[in-house]
């Protein structure tokens, strides 16, 4: 579906490299920004049960509209890519790109930071669990097995699932 604005990941120096795997700086547009999205609300989420105090993981990219350009520079594991537009500006744009954005733009973007809801596996992030399972890799042993875990038993049922699903047509 096509949208009125664009997300433009500008700087990802700031990311560790499995994240860089799954995010890469460019443009994003039409269902791109659902999958830019979803992957950043999984990381986010992510940060915040790996990190002990603090996570140095953060993303710099612009909302680009037909009228502005709104940078902003957020730190991945406080749960900002939940919360709405207007809390992302606050906490990662600057005071000179405060603009008003046009209804459907914020809507839609609010629709996209809201709270995170699992999908169903079809709608799921080709790549989201392979992330996962990578950074299980720098994660602490206990941590790391659950993560190795899940994501085998996600890939194990998705195969399942999609032999079901050939069988039945």
């Amino acid at each position: 579906m096509e949208k009125d604005y664009k997300i433009k990941v500008t700087d990802t120096s700031k990311l560790n490299d499995h994240y860089k795997e799954a995010i890469q700086e460019g443009t994003y547009d039409g269902e791109d920004i659902d999958k830019f999205f979803n992957t950043i609300k999984t990381f986010d989420i992510a940060e915040s049960l790996l990190k002990k105090d603090f996570s140095n993981q953060s993303i710099k990219f612009e909302i680009i509209t037909d009228k502005e350009k709104i940078p902003l520079d957020i730190r991945l594991g406080d749960k900002n890519f939940q919360q709405g537009i207007e809390h992302l500006i606050k906490m990662g744009g600057s005071a000179i790109n405060k603009e008003k954005l046009n209804d459907t733009i914020k809507k839609d973007l609010n629709k996209q930071l809201e709270q995170y809801k699992p999908k169903t596996y079809d709608e799921m992030l080709d790549g989201t669990f392979k992330a996962l399972k990578n950074m299980s890799e720098i994660a602490n042993k206990d941590i790391a097995a659950m993560i190795q875990e899940f994501a085998n038993s996600y890939l194990k049922t998705r195969g399942k699932y999609e032999q079901k699903k050939k069988k039945n047509k």
